[in-house]
């Protein structure tokens, strides 16, 4: 029995990359399948501090806002804002897991 193991070590390698394949093509479909579902809703927030320079000559800017509902979001956006900025978020129920929530205005 050993000896055979050791003749045909390729059908182990091609048995481990064949689950290993399995299971990445299956967290992509779970990946893909998780898509928001349903009306969004639109939820008020503040940015917590200065939104940052992405790099030292980009026009991104890292944002962190602070929703009423006790979330926490890191986006980007071309504007920086500076703190206390009032905004709102559209969100919305992921089909399996999670939340989606998009930056949707400044508020008034």
């Amino acid at each position: 029995m050993g000896a055979t193991l050791n003749r045909r070590p390729w059908i182990h390698i091609s048995w481990g990359a064949a689950v290993v394949a399995a299971f990445a093509v299956a967290v992509v479909l779970v990946i893909l399948a998780n898509e928001p579902v349903g009306g969004g809703t639109q939820v008020p927030g503040t940015i917590e501090s200065n939104c940052v320079p992405r790099g030292r000559q980009s026009n991104w800017f890292h944002c962190d806002a602070k929703l009423s509902d006790g979330t926490r979001l890191l986006f980007r956006d071309f504007r920086q804002f500076r703190g206390g900025t009032a905004v709102t978020f559209m969100c919305r129920d992921r089909k399996y897991f999670g939340r989606d929530c998009q930056f949707a205005r400044v508020a008034p």
